[in-house]
């Protein structure tokens, strides 16, 4: 038997663990599918927190007697904070790991939110919402990031999914913390209540959740701790196993990470056109937020009817097209389905110009949910594009990078819709959609069909 002292001075003699090989042939374990379950709570509790303020924003105006125009600011802030925190999450967890990051996000979203309910000036209000979004947008890049890491490959795509799908679970709890908190106390309690549901759940976190096995596997300083999980998920090794994965390991040992990785060992075309697709199909999707029924209105549509438009149709074709789409890439791979998605997203969006919409509510509303299917469908597989597409020393790097370039879209469709006319509007939500479907066709490591995996 070959001593821990002889594997060090010969590691081609040890027997070697492909954690990656290992991971992705594994079946879906109870263990695995517990740790998804509890990443996507997460995602779950700091979205109803991120979409509170909204609801909050017609008792605001009456308690501080301020115009609803005057809580832009703190809107725009918050969008701000989320490229901010998708932008320098993916170093942190790159660095230190994934589990440490999203136990950081879990307490910044917890304060920020509580100190929210307790302000009294619109300054305190913007930089609180700041570190809303701040947390909000470093989590889900990690979220997903690590569900990639534990997840099988064939259930990976699905497993990506289901944190991100939680984004609208939890645009919907979010509603119902606010009508529960109003009566026993007012919108303040909304906060209150919103803010210790994360410090919660971070407790239990820091003795349920485990690090990603695959970044541990690259420090040997946490190769028991590993060998412990692995004995959970299924997979026995020995003290004197060696844990490689030889194609990171290549990559790991030539170039350092950080951005430069990005465009290093064949990375850069696609690193440069999965930017552009999470750019335009962000601006894109927000755009729908932001101003669709303002520019409803516009036409001569009424509030109600607008209100319905996008809260009924469009969120739930949405909802459904993210599960649709996450599960036809896993099938059929992500290159034919996406591109569909994308040039459907675009063909509806036209399809409103070619009618009187204020006469033809209903039809309206019909392609306004089929909008919904394609443009939220392509925004989920995105994050299992960026598991697929980048080695795990700098996956949480990449993730969390493209991420932030798709938050910046956020700004531009905040400023593009405010100088557009309504014909303008809907070629520009179209235009992004045409964009998006060019960028995925240039596009090279799409995720392959589960049986050329």
């Amino acid at each position: 038997m070959l001593s821990s002292l002889e594997i060090r001075q010969n590691p081609a003699a040890a027997d070697k663990f492909n954690i990656d090989e290992a991971l992705d042939n594994a079946p879906l374990s109870v263990t695995t599918a517990g740790i998804i379950f509890a990443i996507a709570l997460a995602v779950v509790l700091e979205a109803v927190n991120n979409n509170l303020l909204g609801l909050a924003v017609p008792k605001l105006v009456d308690d501080w007697h301020l115009p609803r125009e005057a809580f832009k600011y703190a809107v725009t802030f918050s969008m701000i904070g989320m490229a901010a925190g998708a932008f320098i999450s993916g170093f942190i967890a790159d660095k230190i790991g994934r589990r440490a990051v999203i136990l950081l996000t879990l307490p910044i979203c917890g304060v920020a939110t509580i100190a929210t309910g307790a302000c009294n000036s619109m300054a305190a209000l913007v930089a609180l919402r700041f570190f809303v979004g701040f947390s909000f947008g470093g989590l889900l890049p990690i979220a997903s990031s690590t569900a990639a890491e534990f997840a099988p490959v064939r259930y990976r795509t699905m497993a990506v999914t289901v944190p991100i799908v939680c984004i609208a679970l939890g645009t919907i709890l979010a509603g119902f913390l606010f009508n529960l908190a109003l009566p026993l106390g007012g919108w303040r309690y909304a906060f209150y209540l919103g803010g210790i549901l994360p410090f919660i759940l971070g407790a239990v976190l820091c003795f349920a959740l485990p690090e990603s096995p695959r970044f541990m596997a690259q420090n040997r300083q946490k190769w028991p701790a590993l060998r412990l999980l692995l004995r959970r998920l299924g997979h026995d090794t020995t003290a004197l196993t060696v844990f490689a994965d030889e194609a990171d390991e290549a990559a790991a040992k030539n170039h350092k990470g950080g951005i430069k990785a990005l465009f290093q060992n064949g990375l850069a075309h696609d690193t440069i056109a999965i930017w552009v697709v999470s750019f335009f199909g962000i601006a894109g999707l927000y755009a729908v937020y932001m101003w669709l029924p303002a520019m409803l209105g516009a036409e001569g549509v009424s509030e109600a009817a607008a209100r319905t438009a996008m809260s009924y149709w469009f969120s739930t074709g949405g909802f459904i097209g993210a599960l649709l789409c996450a599960w036809a890439c896993a099938h059929f791979g992500s290159r034919r389905v996406m591109i569909i998605f994308a040039i459907g997203g675009a063909v509806t969006v036209f399809a409103l110009l070619t009618f009187d919409i204020k006469q033809h509510l209903l039809l309206m509303s019909a392609f306004l949910g089929l909008h919904g299917l394609f443009n939220n469908g392509i925004q989920v597989p995105l994050y299992a594009i960026f598991a697929h597409l980048y080695p795990t020393y700098i996956r949480a790097t990449g993730s969390s990078l493209a991420s932030s370039i798709g938050k910046t879209g956020t700004i531009f469709a905040a400023y593009i819709g405010g100088i557009v006319s309504v014909t303008e509007y809907f070629f520009m939500l179209g235009f992004c959609m045409l964009v998006v479907a060019a960028a995925l066709l240039v596009f090279r490591r799409h995720i392959p069909p589960v049986s050329k995996k």
